[in-house]
């Protein structure tokens, strides 16, 4: 019959996982008949909604599977329209701008950029990237007050703050900005429609209350909240995203008829307009009265603002999965009560743990963005990335001293891999060009070349398997090894295929480039004091090369060894004590080959150090000249360019030794 259908599941499973393997299913109202087996259920679809857009089999599947939040039935396929396969829209959860951002802010939105990155490098698949900046919120109006500014001057200089460590983190700014004071039309119109379908309540202060009861009579409401109770997490509990205070009653009893506080029928309604109490400043006339949006809300409104009725996919930190993101399902499915759906996938990020707890800005255990990058933000930007990378994205993250040391150092690691790869492809390559050398394979290129090929499948699986990123790494570290493992197997006759070493490089570049990385190591400092004349310093290398190989293949008389073993000590003692002078090491291989290696001597970094450990150095400070006019005591007055120091600068340098300002300086003291 018309809005009935009838189901049969197997034996050995209970009820709720066989709705469970129904994926997209919500909302069901069943009848058991008492029968042990077959079991009928009857579900009544009148009212049924599901989260699907349209049918999978009529979906262009992208080979990735995802976790979904919404659906909690495992992975399942990251489809996309048939008509923009390659195109998904995206919105993402942005910050409450009322203080500085700190590193839990920074694991969710690296671990975005990083999936999203994924999507179109490795993918093909763009991404039309929408995020909201709350700069309406009680938060921010309790800061301002204390500070004595205005909220909206509050909010800017914060959001200025989370710009800047975003781009410092090297996260791409979204396609589209939204902030709520810029979209107050859009909210209060949203609002409007939700009454009119008869899912929102206005109150005799002029509020507009969301009826949850009436929705849940007839919808599912909850379908992310055994998502945030399963949370293992000491610091989480199902409320403690009530953030909004107001947005939510107090009192779990607390009605209609209330004479003071919030006005709600239930204890799960919440606040979709908030009439402006005695004493605020900041608010917007609407149909019901002076006010300003509740909490929820903000992003239902902008997000279809940009998208319209469905979205791919919506992301955030875990802890907004209930009630913000259930809530924002809730107004959405209110909003359009004949549509099937609004968002398609839900991504959430893991906390990011410190001492065991959520790092939170409630708890006082959180470390500040700018805090956290210091004095060598480029550095600590690529470790932080580095630290998202070798976890993955959905589960909890413990940050601690040996985590991040970790991270470095296989960060540094790779660096400087790919950096010596450049170094010996040149260096092979010079070895081929000449007429006596081969170019054939051999059986080590042929074998070499399958477990590169298998590495890469490996990886990509990786990344179709949830944007599995620390499975990429550990297999990128294991072609890494394989490729050492076959230049070590080299012999004096034969000299491994550049192309072929190219090949990997150039691979392990792109896939740390859809990472967001771009290893320093591999560019040559172009400083006369970090770099020497490498042309010199590699011809110096390719004659000590000619004497070992010579000292190498001598046999025979007893004064042959002594040569031999003369010949070696001397270029030992070259590699060990006279080139590392120059910032030079060498590396020797097993088949009597050398590969240059630039290093910085100990004295330029002794100088870096000093530089780095001084508080008053400025970079302008490391670069030589720095001043280009003293007063008549020496001191610094104005900058290399002419420009005249603040009074602060100018305190601070006086109290530096005045030979030091003059080191840093042109050598002459100009007192015009």
């Amino acid at each position: 019959r018309s809005g009935e259908m009838r189901v049969v599941w197997p034996r050995g499973t209970t009820l709720a996982q066989h709705l469970g393997s129904l994926s997209r299913t919500r909302y069901i109202t069943s009848i058991y008949n008492g029968h042990s087996y077959p079991r009928i259920i009857t579900l009544l679809t009148h009212g049924v909604r599901t989260h699907a857009s349209s049918s999978k089999s009529s979906m262009h599947d992208t080979g990735i599977v995802v976790n979904s939040s919404i659906t909690r039935s495992g992975k399942e396929p990251l489809t996309t329209s048939p008509s923009t396969p390659h195109h998904i829209t995206w919105y993402t959860c942005g910050p409450t701008v009322y203080d500085q951002s700190h590193l839990g802010h920074a694991r969710t939105y690296v671990s975005i950029d990083i999936i999203q990155r994924i999507l179109t490098n490795k993918f093909g698949i763009s991404v039309q990237h929408a995020m909201n900046i709350t700069d309406i919120d009680d938060k921010i109006l309790t800061r301002a007050k204390e500070q004595g500014v205005h909220p909206s001057v509050l909010a800017r200089k914060h959001e200025e703050s989370f710009m800047k460590d975003m781009r410092t983190l090297g996260v791409r700014l979204p396609t589209v900005i939204t902030r709520v004071s810029e979209h107050i039309p859009d909210i209060i119109a949203f609002i409007q429609t939700i009454i009119n379908n008869g899912y929102g309540f206005v109150t005799d202060d002029g509020s507009v209350w969301f009826d949850t009861e009436k929705y849940a009579s007839s919808h599912t409401y909850g379908i992310l909240r055994p998502l945030a109770s399963d949370q293992q997490d000491p610091s989480y509990t199902s409320t403690s995203s009530y953030q909004q205070a107001d947005d939510h009653p107090s009192d779990p009893n607390q009605s209609v008829a209330s004479s003071s506080g919030p006005v709600a029928k239930g204890k799960r309604d919440f606040a979709l307009w908030k009439a402006t109490k005695e004493g605020e400043t900041w608010s917007w006339p609407s149909p019901w009265g002076q006010g300003r949006p509740g909490w929820h809300i903000e992003c239902s409104a902008m997000c279809t603002s940009i998208f319209g009725s469905t979205l791919d996919v919506h992301a955030g930190g875990v802890d907004l999965t209930f009630p913000h993101h259930e809530n924002e399902l809730a107004q959405c499915g209110a909003h359009y009560p004949d549509q099937s759906s609004w968002v398609r996938y839900f991504l959430h990020t893991g906390h990011l743990h410190i001492s065991g707890l959520k790092m939170s800005k409630s708890l006082k255990n959180f470390i500040t963005i700018q805090d956290f990058l210091g004095s060598s933000p480029s550095t600590q930007a690529t470790t932080f990335r580095w630290f998202c990378l070798l976890r993955h994205y959905d589960t909890p993250a413990d940050y601690t001293k040996e985590a991040m040391h970790e991270a470095a150092s296989i960060g540094n690691n790779i660096a400087q891999w790919i950096s010596d790869m450049h170094t010996r492809i040149a260096h092979y390559d010079n070895t081929t060009a000449s007429p006596d050398t081969s170019r054939r394979w051999q059986d080590a290129e042929h074998s070499f070349y399958k477990q590169f090929n298998d590495a890469r499948a490996a990886i990509h699986a990786c990344l179709q398997n949830n944007f599995d990123t620390p499975g990429a790494v550990h297999r990128l570290l294991g072609l890494i090894s394989a490729t050492n493992s076959y230049i070590s197997s080299s012999s004096s006759n034969t000299t491994p295929s550049p192309e072929l070493l190219q090949s990997v490089t150039d691979f392990a570049l792109g896939l740390l480039s859809s990472f967001g990385i771009q290893p320093s190591s591999t560019k040559i400092s172009s400083s006369p004091v970090d770099r020497p004349d490498l042309d010199a310093a590699q011809a110096l290398v390719s004659f000590r090369a000619r004497i070992r190989q010579v000292a190498l293949s001598s046999s025979g008389a007893s004064s042959q060894g002594d040569l031999r073993r003369s010949v070696l000590q001397l270029c030992d003692d070259l590699r060990d004590n006279v080139l590392p002078k120059y910032g030079v090491q060498l590396l020797d291989q097993a088949n009597a080959s050398t590969i240059l290696r630039p290093v910085l001597t100990e004295a330029n970094q002794e100088r870096r150090k000093k530089n780095m450990d001084d508080p008053t150095t400025t970079d302008k400070d490391k670069s030589s000249p720095s001043y280009s006019r003293f007063d008549d005591k020496g001191i610094p007055t104005h900058d290399a360019d002419g420009t005249p120091l603040s009074k602060n600068k100018m305190k601070k340098l006086a109290k530096k030794p005045q030979e030091k300002m003059m080191d840093t300086s042109s050598g002459r003291e100009d007192k015009s």
